[in-house]
């Protein structure tokens, strides 16, 4: 997942920062998928950047879905 976000007191910027599911393992086969909510991803961004400091946050999928095929 892919958090894009503006961070920062002085001038607001625009951040993105990668998450990896939550548990995962790094093995293909025993991995489930667990998504973070928007308020973990809140929570876990404010940790360093501050409370109240990020806005305009939105979550996303490093890779969509796959386009249609015609044929």
């Amino acid at each position: 997942m892919i958090a894009t976000f503006n961070a920062g007191n002085k001038r607001k910027t625009i951040h993105r920062h990668l998450f990896l599911p939550k548990d995962y393992t790094g093995k293909p086969t025993s991995s489930v998928f667990k998504a973070w909510t928007d308020a973990e991803v809140l929570a876990h961004l404010e940790v360093g950047w501050g409370d109240g400091s990020i806005s305009d946050l939105e979550l996303g999928f490093l890779y969509g879905a796959e386009p249609a095929v015609s044929g």
